[in-house]
């Protein structure tokens, strides 16, 4: 297989197994569900405290910083965190059958279905929640869906490590910089449009 082909058709079943495309709707899914019971299970009683980290920005921990910065560098702050999560799941995520890939999925879903109940539970709207996840959500989770389906989909083929791993970052790199340009300049107008 040629550099230039390597992720190139996500519906590539050979020799075995099954596509990105596959292993992309199964972590979708996953995420998904993981959200949702996230949601569904968090009582209220949690949600004043989660609210508290909320205000002190507890939950961002080292990355709090990105919060003071100037657009410009917050957005890189954002795509690097990102990257972090990208390259763990390429490095790492297809192996175990993707545990890791499935791990941090469902870790980052629990975590947004927290925080989406406390939000609701704070009086804020589904809509203005959703105005704050949406616009860069879409791409940012997709690109990280994206990271965790090549590195299985790679580990199963038996590809090189740097073949995995400068292929997955030629696609999900760029995704994730537009995410975070999204999410620098265009999600807060769009939180402000529904406040």
């Amino acid at each position: 297989m040629r550099q230039n082909d390597l992720y190139v058709n996500a519906f590539d079943r050979r020799p075995r197994g099954k596509g990105i495309f596959f292993y992309w709707t199964v972590l979708a899914l996953v995420f998904l569900a993981a959200a949702l019971a996230s949601y569904a299970l968090t009582p209220a009683a949690h949600s004043s405290v989660v609210a508290q980290a909320l205000r002190n920005k507890a939950f961002l921990g080292q990355f709090k910083f990105i919060l003071g910065l100037q657009p410009a560098w917050m957005m890189l702050a954002i795509w690097v965190k990102n990257m972090i999560v990208a390259l763990l799941l390429l490095t790492i995520g297809g192996y175990l059958g993707g545990l890791v890939s499935y791990l941090v999925i469902v870790f980052n879903a629990v975590v947004l279905g927290v925080l989406v109940k406390t939000l609701h539970a704070s009086g804020a709207t589904f809509r203005f929640v959703l105005a704050g996840l949406l616009p860069h959500g879409i791409i940012e989770l997709s690109a990280i869906f994206l990271a965790g389906a090549l590195a299985i989909w790679a580990v199963q083929r038996q590809l090189r490590f740097s073949r995995r791993l400068t292929g997955g970052l030629r696609w999900v790199a760029p995704l994730l910089l537009v995410a975070a340009a999204i999410e620098t300049f265009v999600t807060p107008l769009v939180m402000a449009h529904f406040r």
